[in-house]
C-alpha cells in the first residue's frame, strides 16, 4: 500500500524485492482471505484518504491505518464475497488487455497505412522532418495549412464558468480513444457563447486539436452541438474536397505528425504549440479512395477499442456497488449459493 503522495493498493506477484519506505506491506492473520482482504483495503481508500496529513504531498500515517475499524464478515463468507468480486475483476483485468492488444495492433495498421507500405507499388523516399519514410510515387506531401478552409484558435480570455450553460472544452478534456462527455466539461454562459461563437463556429466534420499541455491530439468533431474550446484547443477546418476529416485526424494522432509536433514545440513550463507553427506540419496525401480505405479501417479499430473501454466503464461501476453492498454487509451472502473460485480457496 503507498501511503505518500498517491494513495492505493497493490498486489504484488513477485519476484522478491525490497520496499521503499514510502509503501506499507500489510498482512492478513490466516482468519482473513487475502483477496477479500484486498478489495477492503481499496473499500477504505476513501476513509484513510480522508485523514491523511499533508497539504502538497498526502500521507497516510502507520497509526491510522493500524486504528481504522473494518468490519470482517465470518472466513466461510469472506470467500463467497471474495469470489464475487475476483470474476467482475478479473473481467476487468482481460477487458483492459483486450484494450491494450488492440491499441497495438492500431499502432501497427497506422504506420502500414499511412505510409503505404500495404500497397505493392514503387516507392520513394520521403524527408518529413524530422521523420524520414517511404512513399509510393502517386502520393503527395502537403503542409496542413494546404488542406485546411482555416486553423483558429480562442482568444486567451477565459470566460467566466457556471454551472449550468454551454460545453466549455479545454485540451485536458481531449485524448485520442475516449469520446468527449460534454456533461463533465466546464459551462459557460449563453451570451458568451454567443459572443465567442463568431471565433469559433465548430462544424461536424471539423477537428479539435490539442496546442497546450499534452501536443498534437486530434479529436474529430462527429457531433454537432453548441461548445466552445479553450485557447489551448485549435479549430481545424479540413477542406474536404481534397482530405477526409477522419483520414486526416488519424493522420495527425500518428507518429508522422506527433514527431513533428513534438520537434517543433515550444520548451517551456508550458509546452505550446504555437498557431502559426501548425499549418506547417507535413503530411502524406493519398487519392480520395484510399483515403476512405485507410479511414474506414482505422475507424473499425477505434470502435473496438472504444466499445471495449465502455464495457470495462461498465464493469467497473457494477465492481464499485458490489464492494459497497458486500463489503459494507449491506448485503450478506452466507445464506447464498455462490461457486467459490479456486484462485480464492488458495489465499486462505
Amino acid at each position: 500500500m503507498s501511503w505518500s503522495a498517491t494513495i492505493d493498493v497493490f498486489e504484488w506477484n513477485g519476484p522478491e524485492a525490497a520496499l521503499n519506505q514510502h509503501i506499507y506491506r500489510v498482512d492478513t492473520t490466516d482468519q482473513v482471505n487475502e483477496i477479500l482482504f484486498r478489495f477492503k483495503l481499496e473499500e477504505l481508500l476513501p476513509r484513510l484518504e480522508a485523514l491523511s496529513h499533508g497539504s502538497t504531498m498526502k500521507h497516510v500515517r502507520k497509526a491510522d491505518l493500524v486504528n481504522l475499524d473494518a468490519d470482517i464478515p465470518p472466513l466461510e463468507e469472506q470467500r463467497k464475497i471474495a469470489s464475487v468480486l475476483y470474476t467482475v475483476n478479473q473481467a476487468i483485468q482481460k477487458t483492459e488487455e483486450i484494450i491494450d492488444q488492440t491499441k497495438q495492433v492500431r499502432k501497427g495498421l497506422k504506420q502500414e497505412l499511412l505510409t503505404g507500405n500495404q500497397k505493392e507499388t514503387e516507392s520513394i523516399p520521403i524527408n518529413l522532418e524530422p521523420v524520414e519514410i517511404e512513399l509510393p510515387e502517386n502520393w503527395e506531401v502537403v503542409t496542413l495549412g494546404e488542406i485546411t478552409n482555416a486553423i483558429t484558435e480562442m482568444p486567451h480570455h477565459m470566460p467566466d464558468k457556471i454551472e449550468e450553460g454551454v460545453p466549455f472544452i479545454t485540451a485536458g478534456d481531449i485524448s485520442e480513444d475516449e469520446t468527449i462527455d460534454l456533461s463533465e466539461v466546464e459551462q459557460i454562459s449563453e451570451e458568451d457563447y454567443q459572443q465567442l461563437s463568431k471565433r469559433f463556429d465548430a462544424k461536424k466534420g471539423d477537428i479539435l486539436y490539442t496546442r497546450y499541455g499534452t501536443i498534437g491530439i486530434a479529436k474529430e468533431v462527429s457531433f454537432n452541438p453548441k461548445f466552445i474550446a479553450s485557447y489551448s484547443v485549435a479549430l481545424l477546418k479540413p477542406n474536404e474536397e481534397i482530405v477526409d476529416p477522419t483520414f486526416l485526424t488519424t493522420q495527425l494522432n500518428s507518429w508522422l505528425v506527433r514527431k513533428q509536433a513534438a520537434s517543433r514545440t515550444t520548451q517551456s513550463a508550458n509546452k505550446n504549440f504555437d498557431l502559426e507553427r501548425i499549418p506547417k506540419l507535413n503530411l502524406v496525401l493519398p487519392d480520395m479512395e484510399t483515403q476512405y480505405e485507410i479511414s474506414r479501417m482505422i475507424s473499425n479499430v477505434n470502435d473496438l477499442i472504444s466499445n471495449n473501454m465502455k464495457y470495462s466503464k461498465q464493469l467497473r461501476h457494477i465492481k464499485q456497488g458490489l464492494m459497497q453492498d458486500l463489503l459494507s454487509g449491506e448485503v450478506r451472502t452466507h445464506d447464498k449459493d455462490i461457486e467459490l473460485i479456486e484462485d480464492v480457496l488458495q489465499h486462505g
